[in-house]
């Protein structure tokens, strides 16, 4: 178990390494399509956003996303941790 200052640190040395990208779907969207499609389009457009084309993305439930990039679906996820945000 890390302490709480080794967590920060770990945090900002992730933070300052990451490359991040954002998707953002607005409540009338949700509404529109549904919260599952809803989702991963805001996947898709954070991958989509990122400043290099990665070469694998862990997708966050058992649906790939509509991208030319390699995908490996992470259910439940090891001990039960999520791979994006919501």
């Amino acid at each position: 178990m890390l302490s709480r200052e080794e967590r920060k640190t770990l945090f900002w040395q992730i933070i300052s390494q990451a490359i991040i990208g954002i998707g953002v779907v607005g409540e009338k969207e949700i509404d529109r399509v549904n919260i599952l499609q809803a989702s991963l389009k805001a996947m898709k457009e954070a991958v989509l956003s990122l400043p290099r084309t990665p070469d694998l993305v862990l997708i966050d439930g058992h649906l790939p996303l509509n991208i030319p990039i390699q995908q490996k679906p992470v259910v439940g996820g090891p001990g039960g941790w999520g791979v994006g945000g919501g």
